[in-house]
């Protein structure tokens, strides 16, 4: 009998704290380095189809996440000249440090004694690097010309993202963008002998807006010309919680 499990995840949620730690500022030149922790939570149907039959098995997972986080930007004087900016982040997943301790070959059939195996080989460990440098050149006082590279390295998968558009920002404050460019997701993992990205590698376009106050829209379709079909993907971003602190 074929056996295949499938899940479709119904709900995600997103929570996180992040603290500023070292600032540098200089007239040419800002760093801030930051750390925090992040929590998702997705509400999925595990959906188990045989040869004769389909169980819909509803379920919940968390994920919980730190990260330490360096932010750079460049200060030109003349608003008109280019700027350059970008970040390095580190971020630790907790997960199992020894799957074969904790539930394989080497665990104990007691189911307490499992649990316990559980939490002591569960820690934080390196999950993620991500990287990106974006180059903003004005073209008038509200169009930008605007460049990006990114890099995403994980467990399961590597991803380099090379995109040029461009950036109007109107009288009330509205950001609308548009870009195209070339990524590529089959890199191996540092983990993994191939990658597990499930997006297609290839030519990218898209675009969106931004309002004043967060609230962003985008969408963009990935893989063109590619091997594999393309994929479109549309984000919504609301921002729910904003806190600040004035000195």
């Amino acid at each position: 009998m074929r056996v295949s499990p499938q899940e479709n995840v119904i709900i995600s949620l997103h929570s996180g704290y992040q603290k500023n730690i070292i600032h540098y500022k200089s007239p040419t030149l800002s760093i801030t380095g930051s750390a925090g922790a992040e929590l998702d939570v997705y509400g999925a149907n595990r959906i188990i189809t045989s040869n004769t039959a389909a169980d819909i098995i509803p379920g919940i997972s968390a994920n919980i996440q730190t990260n330490q986080t360096i932010k750079f930007q460049t200060l030109p004087k003349n608003p008109m000249n280019p700027s350059l900016s970008g970040q390095i982040q580190e971020v630790e997943a907790l997960g199992s440090t020894n799957e074969g301790e904790r539930q394989g070959a080497l665990s104990n059939p007691d189911p307490e004694q499992a649990l316990l195996n559980s939490m002591k080989y569960t820690g934080f460990q390196l999950n993620q690097v991500n990287a990106d440098a974006s180059l903003n050149v004005p073209v008038k006082n509200n169009v930008s010309s605007i460049s990006q590279a990114k890099y995403q390295g994980s467990n399961v998968g590597q991803m380099l993202k090379v995109t040029s558009g461009f950036q109007v920002v109107t009288n009330g404050g509205m950001k609308i963008f548009a870009f195209i460019g070339y990524v590529d997701e089959n890199i191996k993992g540092y983990k993994t002998k191939s990658s597990l990205f499930t997006q297609p590698s290839g030519g990218i376009t898209g675009g969106g807006m931004q309002t004043k106050g967060g609230t962003q829209i985008s969408t963009d379709i990935q893989g063109i010309g590619g091997d594999e079909p393309v994929q479109g993907n549309i984000k919504v971003v609301v921002p729910i919680f904003n806190k600040s602190k004035k000195k």
